[in-house]
């Protein structure tokens, strides 16, 4: 009987070595697909989830400057209470457009 235990031994060490490197590989995959989001499409966070009303698209004011015809911005998410000056640079009252990097669609 002491081959057969050895036997077993060594065969649920190799299934235990076999499910380490096939976790190691979706890990490795999962990171190679995040990676190769992130070079094509040349964000840090590719892919983002909002679990909350509060990211939902709204513009409360546009402001248009005659001069350059280039219109800042002010944003809101349709869930808060107030705008999101907050969020924005001390030296920045209005979004400028060279900081939009996406586009609403409603």
């Amino acid at each position: 009987m002491g081959w057969i235990e050895e036997n077993m031994k060594s065969t649920l060490i190799g299934q235990i070595l076999s499910q380490a490197i096939s976790l190691g590989m979706v890990i490795s995959s999962a990171l190679i697909i995040w990676k190769g989001l992130i070079c094509i499409i040349g964000s840090e966070s590719p892919v983002v989830v909002v679990l909350s009303g509060s990211m939902k698209p709204g513009f409360k004011r546009v402001h248009e400057q005659r001069d350059s015809k280039e219109a800042d911005i002010l944003t809101k998410g349709d869930a808060n209470l107030y705008d999101d000056r907050m969020l924005y640079t001390s030296s920045n009252r209005w979004l400028q457009q060279k900081y939009i990097m996406g586009r609403a669609v409603g």
